[in-house]
């Protein structure tokens, strides 16, 4: 008797869930009645006190977000397949790059794909004015990051730093 298993990458459902920091709490409502594959969120950024900062109507849902340090800004990433990485700061502005857009074919190609699509990226930081992306490829630490200026929205690399540095 020959037994197969299948695995197959299969979408979470979005659902309506808080993210918190020590400073502020990120609200994702999704609303019960959409069907369908494109479904869209609202994400309302409070204080730790409830008053509201920004607000944003008919977004992409999240699966994580990565906030800065003062809980102002907030990164995401739609999914390990898709590219796209936002970042919505103060006052809601966003600011939506690709990162891969600076990754050689041949990078791309060392990055693991998996049944859920590419595994590309580890590790997100804010800095000052910068948001920090680790690129994987293989099963290896981050190879190196890119840098996105939240200002201008231009993206650079740089080499991961050595312990110690």
């Amino acid at each position: 008797m020959l037994l197969a298993l299948l695995l197959t990458c299969l979408p979470v459902p979005p659902q309506s869930q808080t993210f918190t920091t020590a400073k502020t709490r990120l609200e994702q409502t999704v609303p019960e009645d959409q069907v369908g594959p494109e479904r869209f969120a609202s994400l309302e950024l409070f204080t730790t006190d409830g008053r509201s900062l920004w607000k944003q109507a008919k977004v992409k849902p999240l699966t994580t977000a990565f906030f800065s340090e003062d809980g102002r800004w907030v990164g995401t990433v739609d999914s390990l397949n898709a590219s796209r990485v936002r970042a919505y700061g103060p006052n809601g502005a966003v600011v939506d790059v690709d990162p891969l857009a600076v990754v050689t074919d041949d990078e791309k190609r060392r990055m693991t794909v998996t049944s859920c699509g590419r595994s590309w990226f580890r590790g997100m930081r804010f800095e000052k004015a910068t948001l920090t992306v680790g690129i994987l490829q293989a099963n290896d630490p981050p190879a190196f990051q890119v840098v996105i200026d939240l200002a201008t929205q231009k993206l650079s690399r740089r080499p991961i730093p050595k312990p110690g540095r």
